[in-house]
């Protein structure tokens, strides 16, 4: 494993602990709000903005870090569930519906952080920036081709595939997930750019490669 790697390995959590912190961001999720205390006095709210800014001390990446893998757990864990409930064919639809409406944001967070995108090789670059920066630093890519008419990138590292492995779930959650994001990631950029995937993990592949192409 890298260096890089190692360093976050040390937040990762494991089945047992993440089904419990699960079970109980549930039952907290549940409670009426009318029964949770207000803060009574000067005092109380006091020592509740004291113990935010507390946060603070931790270093920002770290943080980052923290929160992503918690939340892409609980993404992969009630995604497991619902695919369990509904079965593969209604799954399927309901993820790219889903995450192809998650792509479409990508050009707008994009513009906020000043990446720009039109053909496939800027916004191939562009979309794994804005993917990264708001889904986690746990992914790792390489281009391997770039052009303004084709772009192909594979990731080598993927938090979601993480999160699965570390739940000991082997049934494919992504495969109909992804291409849809980027799918609607590219056409964000240019409705003219279509995606494919060419290679998945699920698949039994070492990688999975996304293939960006600019239509004519």
């Amino acid at each position: 494993m890298k260096e890089k790697g190692k360093k976050y390995a040390q937040f990762a959590l494991g089945r047992r602990e993440f089904l419990k912190m699960g079970l109980a961001g549930g039952l907290v999720a549940g409670i009426p709000m009318s029964i949770i205390p207000k803060v009574g006095s000067r005092k109380g709210y006091a020592e509740v903005v004291k113990g935010s800014k507390a946060v603070e001390k931790i270093p920002a990446e770290v943080r980052w870090t923290i929160a992503t893998q918690g939340l892409t757990g609980a993404y992969v864990a009630t995604v497991k569930a619902m695919l369990d409930a509904v079965g593969r064919d209604k799954y399927n639809e309901m993820m790219v519906q889903i995450w192809t409406e998650a792509g479409k944001s990508s050009k707008q967070i994009a513009d906020a952080l000043g990446l720009a995108g039109h053909d496939a090789k800027s916004a191939a670059q562009a979309g794994m920036l804005v993917c990264i920066a708001s889904m986690g630093p746990e992914f790792e890519f390489e281009i391997i081709e770039a052009t303004a008419e084709k772009a192909a990138f594979r990731w080598h590292e993927c938090q979601w595939w993480n999160r699965m492995k570390e739940l000991e779930i082997s049934d494919d959650l992504c495969s109909a997930a992804c291409p849809a994001y980027w799918n609607g990631s590219a056409k964000s950029f240019n409705p003219k750019l279509t995606t494919s995937l060419a290679k998945a993990k699920p698949w039994g592949d070492p990688f999975c490669e996304h293939v960006y192409k600019l239509q004519k």
